[in-house]
């Protein structure tokens, strides 16, 4: 009696999971090449500066994303230099702020929690 219980269960889930979309909760992960910065780069501090990324094989629902972050890194990641810019240009300008340190830095950008890039390192004087 327990077995046919138990067979009974298995085939009933089976049935239950099979009948669920497969689409439901997929996210593609995504990483973006960013073109520029690149280790050519200075960025001057209080410059306007353009960070350039590669959207050739970006997913449909790459602009899906609501509120992108754009990070100067090794610098800490609660002062972001924008966000909330579109990703499908594949471009954002940003103002560098006077208050980093000079030295090498990259830039990452994180978009939804499952898109991110990291660029090439680059000089800030």
């Amino acid at each position: 009696m327990i077995w046919a219980t138990l067979i009974v269960s298995l085939i009933s889930l089976l049935a239950l999971t099979a009948s669920l979309p497969l689409e439901q909760g997929k996210r593609e992960i995504y990483e973006p090449w960013i073109i520029s910065p690149d280790e050519h780069t200075t960025w001057r501090l209080n410059s306007q500066q353009t960070v350039v990324w590669d959207t050739t094989n970006a997913p449909p629902n790459f602009d899906e994303c609501e509120d992108p972050y754009l990070y100067l890194i090794p610098a800490q990641y609660t002062q972001y230099l924008t966000h909330g810019f579109p990703l499908s240009p594949g471009n954002v300008t940003i103002i560098v702020p006077g208050d980093y340190h000079p030295g090498q830095y990259r830039v990452d950008l994180m978009a939804c929690g499952y898109y991110e890039a990291t660029s090439q390192r680059f000089t800030l004087l």
